[in-house]
């Protein structure tokens, strides 16, 4: 008997070192990876100086409404693109309809975007089903187009001008403004169905 709990243990300790040997090695390449992508998104902020003092002379504005999201509304999302114009701007996918914002709101979109403490370096990756745009603003002039998708699920921005990216969270009076200006103008996207429904 006492010989038969002693395999037991000896078993049960064998089996619980090969699994954190497996967790580590799995969680060492996790974190490598993750940490090489997270240090280039971090150095990505230091575009942003350079795409603000572009915006700021670009004279036209659009604004694009995302789809539900990938993850968490995948068959809404699938009904969406079977059933209305969608186009994919910088690997997302939004309504075709470029929605008007009044003078004002664009302005103050502008000046939020050109305000650099708007933004931090991002700092980690979000448990929110990954970035995937709210909105995405495009700032143009006859020579020059700047793509700002903004995420609400998880305070990130990205903005895209000509093979550059810059990747980076929101601060939280910015993402406050942002999402107040943004959120009027939705108009195409559906309300999010209950599991119930």
């Amino acid at each position: 008997m006492k010989s038969w709990s002693k395999l037991r243990i000896t078993l049960l300790v064998m089996l619980l070192l090969a699994l954190a040997v497996v967790a580590g090695r799995v969680g060492i390449g996790s974190r490598n990876g993750a940490s090489g992508a997270l240090r280039k998104a971090a150095g990505s902020f230091k575009h942003h100086d350079r795409f603000a003092a572009g915006i700021k002379g670009c004279d036209r504005i659009a604004l694009f409404e995302g789809l539900p999201h990938p993850h968490w509304e995948n068959e809404l999302l699938d009904s969406e693109r079977r059933s209305k114009k969608t186009t994919e701007i910088a690997g997302s996918f939004f309504y075709e309809e470029a929605l008007p914002l009044n003078q004002a709101d664009a302005h103050r979109l502008k000046e939020l975007y050109c305000n650099q403490t708007s933004f931090t370096p991002l700092v980690g990756m979000k448990a929110c089903g990954g970035f995937h745009p709210d909105y995405c603003i495009e700032w143009s002039d006859v020579r020059e187009r700047y793509l700002v998708q903004i995420c609400f699920g998880c305070h990130e921005m990205k903005t895209f001008f000509n093979g550059k990216e810059l990747y980076c969270d929101i601060g939280q009076q910015a993402y406050d403004e942002f999402e107040k200006i943004l959120t009027k103008y939705r108009k195409n996207r559906p309300a999010q169905r209950s599991s119930s429904d």
